[in-house]
């Protein structure tokens, strides 16, 4: 299994594939995947790793796989599990995505998905695509708090040009916070809104028992009431008849 994960050298600018525009019903798209499929293979046999037996045998099956899927990388990638990853050397999967494509390249994905044989590596790519996502929200939050900024750093000094008194610019401050408290949703509200979300469920999950508890209490009450009213009158007729 390491040898497998090892072998899977990531490139971002050796893959000679020509770049594929991967969408549904494209017949272009779906040449390209075949002429990649078969170059990879050619290759493999002219070169002599895949003359044998026992080399040849996997290239055919991928090659049967990736002509079955041609509506995008996402759909090849929901086949496509961590087993065949793992016997599957790194060439004949360059030409499932292209030169332009971030997935399956960075070494912590590849070695996850060949660790979790008999899942999906839609998954795994899911997992990775959700975390960039949450980064890229980070540095764009970070990006509109500069404009921010500039932007009323800006605005400040051109009103105390423009203004004949005497103007604070420090007054720019005041505009500022006000304007990044209203920002759009950035990563870590999502996040806290997450957390806000499994909280209150266990909220609702806490009062559900105490719900429970109370009507058991009640319950209990009741029935200790009714034994009470019961066995009131049966000793009231036992004194009158000792009487």
């Amino acid at each position: 299994m390491e040898e497998a994960a090892g072998s899977f050298t990531p490139s971002y600018k050796t893959n000679s594939i020509p770049p594929v525009s991967y969408r549904e019903g494209s017949s272009g798209a779906r040449a390209v995947v075949h002429a990649n499929v078969a170059t990879v293979s050619g290759g493999r046999g002219a070169g002599g790793r895949g003359g044998g037996a026992g080399g040849g045998g996997r290239t055919p099956s991928l090659g049967r796989r990736t002509t079955r899927l041609m509506r995008g990388p996402c759909n090849a990638y929901s086949q496509l599990s961590g087993e065949a990853i793992l016997n599957s050397p790194a060439a004949d999967l360059r030409p499932l995505l292209g030169p332009d494509s971030k997935h399956l390249i960075s070494e912590s994905v590849v070695r996850e998905a060949v660790a979790a044989v008999g899942s999906r590596l839609e998954d795994v790519l899911h997992k990775q695509t959700v975390m960039e996502q949450l980064v890229e929200s980070r540095y764009l939050s970070l990006e509109r708090l500069l404009a921010f900024m500039v932007m009323f750093h800006a605005m400040a000094r051109r009103t105390a040009d423009w203004w004949p008194l005497t103007f604070d610019i420090a007054r720019s401050q005041s505009g500022l916070r006000v304007a990044t408290t209203a920002a759009p949703v950035t990563a870590s509200e999502l996040e806290q809104s997450l957390a806000e979300t499994l909280a209150g469920d266990v909220v609702e999950a806490a009062a559900r028992r105490g719900e429970a508890a109370r009507q058991d209490r009640v319950r209990q009450i009741l029935t200790s009431y009714i034994r009470k009213r019961v066995v009131a009158p049966a000793g009231t007729v036992n004194s009158a008849r000792q009487q």
